[in-house]
């Protein structure tokens, strides 16, 4: 069985070449109300950032939680 792990590391070490940030929620499970540092992890850091990507990798996709999500992300 793949571990969604795996797919975030791909992400960072093929696709992005580690030149990414890979922002995750921890155990998957968004939570309503304002986010904070607690709620966004970030999966592998990089010391230079050119990108970030967020994985919301849950369903169902929720606007309430999206919403909330998205806007802490963008800062």
């Amino acid at each position: 069985m793949l571990q969604i792990d795996h797919i975030y590391e791909f992400f960072y070490n093929v696709v992005f070449n580690k030149n990414c940030e890979i922002h995750c929620l921890p155990s998957g499970v968004p939570k309503l109300g304002p986010v904070d540092t607690a709620d966004i992890i970030v999966f592998t850091p990089a010391e230079i950032v050119t990108r970030k990507m967020l994985c919301y990798d849950q369903e169902p996709i929720l606007p309430i939680w999206l919403t909330n999500i998205l806007r802490y992300f963008n800062g």
